[in-house]
């Protein structure tokens, strides 16, 4: 309703990466270009899958819960070090994601449409291709959901992708 009140309007900027719910007929038709913020928030968002990695591997709900009722309960926890990271999605936000899954001692795996452009990157130990998918979820920990959402990755980790995974392991969507 508004971009039919904005007539004069020549440049449309979303702070967020993602698109695809600002497409709509009468934009898609225009000439006006729309930009997004890509990369701004991959820093962030890196740091979120690693809090997410170390509150399954510390189990800190467990912690809270035990200091929300005053006991001091001896528990054992893992560690990220020598697990898996898998990161569906290997663009800005997978690399933050697997700069601080190296710097936990992670192996990292990441799945893109074209594993070749990561030949000789330092932080994936393998590059995966879109078709092997199952086998990325099967030996993944912690899996990263970080594609963007596109006609190509609607419906890429589906039931069968998470019947794959290892009964333990996390998937964290970013």
């Amino acid at each position: 309703q508004v971009f039919a009140l904005a007539p004069q309007l020549r440049w449309l900027h979303s702070r967020s990466a993602g698109l695809d719910s600002m497409l709509f007929p009468a934009l898609v038709d225009s000439p006006v270009p729309l930009t997004n913020s890509s990369g701004v928030y991959s820093r962030s968002l890196g740091e979120f899958v690693a809090a997410g990695v170390l509150f399954f591997a510390k189990d800190l709900h467990r912690m809270q819960r035990s200091q929300a009722a005053g006991r001091w309960d001896p528990f054992d926890v893992e560690e990220a070090h020598g697990k898996t990271m898998g990161i569906v999605g290997y663009g800005d936000i997978g690399r933050a994601a697997a700069r601080l899954a190296k710097a936990l001692g992670m192996r990292v795996l990441a799945l893109r449409r074209r594993p070749q452009q990561s030949e000789g990157d330092p932080l994936v130990d393998e590059a995966l291709g879109n078709e092997r998918l199952l086998e990325l979820m099967a030996h993944s920990d912690y899996v990263v959901v970080a594609a963007p959402l596109t006609p190509e990755t609607r419906g890429l980790v589906d039931a069968a992708a998470i019947a794959a995974m290892q009964p333990s392991a996390v998937m964290i969507n970013v």
